[in-house]
């Protein structure tokens, strides 16, 4: 999942948004769901939204990394350096019901910070916490077990515990990451159903223009995530 940077016309601030997070959480269902609800920009690729009275350019990029990336690094390639230099904000994504995404995008963020300790002159990074996917939470009801077909059981009948996989139809709490990171806010957003989306994007606007909510601080471990 990668999305080619575009330039935004003059006229309007640009925001410039990276959104980083592990394969399969929507980033680009969010990116698509945003453009959908959001004017024509001056070139293809580029929404327009009016917040606040302010109108806003956004031009999108995405890099998709998992909790085995270097914190040098990510599986983008060398390309990734340059696209974190291009932002001027992200959007931290996690499926809100895998636990594993929430830890990868806690990853993802050392990555990021790493590549803007290398850029001079870069001001603290903008970013908002998004858990996607919201939607799933309400399609089915959590059970302690389940009973699911097993090839090595003649009768296709046996009970497995859920306690240690990696899907949950209960919410993965992101508020302690939003804390560690200083997150301008921490959603809950569907890009099925539109939930959030919106906001979720205009937020990033409204921290770019106002500086008192640039706030940073350094992930010192992934496992920061857990279950609500």
């Amino acid at each position: 999942e990668q999305a080619a940077i575009t330039t935004a016309g003059e006229s309007n601030t640009v925001v410039k948004v990276l959104l980083l997070g592990a394969a399969a959480v929507g980033k680009t269902a969010l990116i698509h769901c945003f453009q959908a609800s959001s004017l024509p920009g001056p070139q293809a690729g580029v929404a327009c939204a009016v917040v606040d009275g302010v109108k806003w350019d956004y031009t999108f990029s995405e890099l998709t990394t998992t909790t085995a990336d270097a914190p040098t690094g990510g599986t983008s390639g060398s390309g990734s350096g340059d696209l974190h230099r291009a932002a001027n904000c992200y959007m931290l994504v996690y499926d809100v019901t895998a636990v594993d995404s929430a830890n990868a995008a806690a990853h993802a963020w050392d990555i990021a910070l790493h590549h803007l300790a290398h850029t001079e002159a870069t001001p603290e990074p903008v970013v908002v916490l998004v858990a996607n996917q919201q939607d799933k939470l309400t399609a089915t009801t959590a059970t302690a077990t389940t009973t699911t077909p097993s090839a090595q059981d003649d009768n296709n009948n046996t009970t497995h515990n859920n306690s240690n996989d990696t899907q949950h139809t209960t919410p993965v709490d992101g508020q302690p990451l939003a804390d560690q990171i200083g997150a301008s806010a921490y959603l809950m957003t569907s890009a099925k159903t539109g939930h959030n989306v919106t906001e979720a994007f205009h937020t990033l606007a409204r921290s770019l223009s106002d500086p008192k909510s640039r706030t940073v601080a350094t992930v010192t471990h992934h496992d920061v995530c857990r279950h609500m």
